[in-house]
């Protein structure tokens, strides 16, 4: 049958967002990696075509960045004004009736 949605068998576990032990782990060795060869790495990135340059930042940026969550937010809050122009915030109708 299993749990209900949302219920753990152990509901002190990892924090929401929290990465596991093993994903911190992994990351400090590919850190490592990078530091004790970044002369060997910037040597080859400078052999590459101009072309798989634009690859490689491409490729290396998505494992660095964060997600553009900014792009998302910038379009909602351009999608909100939008709105605000067509139909006016509930604050400016109500603000036009005197109170009773």
């Amino acid at each position: 049958m299993g749990l209900k949605k949302g219920t753990t068998n152990n509901p002190e576990g990892r924090p929401k967002g929290k990465p596991n032990r093993t994903t911190e782990e992994l990351k400090q060795v590919f850190i490592d990696f990078l530091d004790n060869n970044i002369d060997k790495l910037q040597t080859d990135f400078d052999k590459l075509e101009p072309k798989d340059r634009l690859l490689f930042i491409e490729k290396i940026t998505k494992l660095v960045l964060p997600a553009p969550l900014q792009q998302f937010e910038h379009k909602t809050q351009d999608l909100k004004s939008r709105v605000d122009l067509l139909f006016p915030p509930m604050e400016e109708i109500l603000a036009d009736y005197p109170e009773r």
